[in-house]
C-alpha cells in the first residue's frame, strides 16, 4: 500500500512540474519556465489547505525578496549587492507574520541580481513574482485534482518531508 502512495505522489509532482513547464512555455515566459516549475513542485503538498499554506509564504516570501533584491541590485557590485539584499531580507522577514517567508525570501533576493535574464532589476522582480503566483497556481490545481481523483496520502501512510 505504501509503494502505491508513493508512485501516486511522483506521479502528482511529475503532473505539477509538466503542466508548469508546459504553461511557461505557451506564455514564453523567460529562464525556460525554471521558476514557474519549481514554484509548482515545491509548493505541492497532499491537500489544497497545506497547498495554499506554502504557497501564500512562497509568495510574500518571493515579493520581499524580489524588492530587496531589485532595490539593492541597483548598486551594480555583485557580491556587495547580493550579501546586503539577503541582509535585508532576512530583518524584514523578522517581522513575526513573515518569519515562514525568510528561506524563500533571501533565495529571491539573490537570484534577482545574480539571474537577471539581461533585465533591469524591477523587470527580474516582476517576472519571479508572477512566475510564483503562476506556480502556486498550477500547485493548487494539481493539490485539488488529487484529493477529487485518489485519496492521495492516506493518514499513517504520508510520506515524510513533504
Amino acid at each position: 500500500m505504501q509503494r502505491i502512495v508513493f508512485v501516486r505522489t511522483a506521479l502528482f509532482f511529475a503532473l505539477a512540474a509538466g503542466v508548469a513547464l508546459l504553461v511557461a512555455r505557451m506564455l514564453h515566459i523567460d529562464l525556460g519556465g525554471l521558476w514557474v516549475v519549481l514554484s509548482a513542485v515545491t509548493m505541492l503538498k497532499p491537500n489544497v489547505t497545506d497547498s495554499f499554506a506554502i504557497a501564500r509564504n512562497q509568495v510574500f516570501g518571493t515579493t520581499v525578496g524580489v524588492c530587496s533584491g531589485a532595490v539593492c541590485g541597483l548598486m551594480h557590485q555583485t557580491i556587495p549587492s547580493v550579501a546586503l539584499a539577503v541582509f535585508l531580507t532576512s530583518l524584514i522577514c523578522s517581522i513575526p507574520n513573515l518569519r515562514p517567508t525568510a528561506n524563500i525570501a533571501c533565495v529571491a533576493a539573490a537570484l534577482v541580481i545574480l539571474l537577471p535574464a539581461g533585465n533591469p532589476g524591477y523587470l527580474t522582480a516582476y517576472h519571479r513574482v508572477i512566475d510564483t503566483i503562476i506556480g502556486a497556481l498550477i500547485a493548487l490545481a494539481v493539490a485539488e485534482f488529487a484529493a477529487r481523483t485518489y485519496r492521495w496520502w492516506p493518514a499513517g501512510l504520508s510520506p515524510e518531508g513533504m
